[in-house]
């Protein structure tokens, strides 16, 4: 898939999550990115995933509703949803 086309439903899925706009930039606690939340956007990733996204989040400050999103939808299209973890080399 196309990577903007991914950036942009990540983006849709935290505002409507976050209940603000794309671009806000109000300091957010982590913990808003709920397990529930996590599984409706990477439905096939492994459950213990969640906490070391939590603790990513958290040590990289990623923290305001558009970072979050950048953030998940980069790795959510650099590992088909988070379902590798294997580069290929092909």
């Amino acid at each position: 898939g196309n990577i903007a086309i991914e950036r942009e439903r990540a983006m849709s899925f935290c505002s409507k999550l976050f209940g603000r706009e794309q671009g806000a930039a109000k300091k957010e606690s982590t913990i808003l990115l709920t397990e529930t939340a996590f599984a409706a956007m990477f439905p096939r990733a492994e459950k213990d995933w969640y906490p070391w996204i939590l603790a990513t989040l958290e040590r990289y400050d990623i923290s305001t509703p558009q970072r979050i999103a950048h953030f998940l939808s980069q790795i959510g299209h650099e590992s088909a949803g988070l379902t590798r973890v294997q580069e290929w080399m092909n």
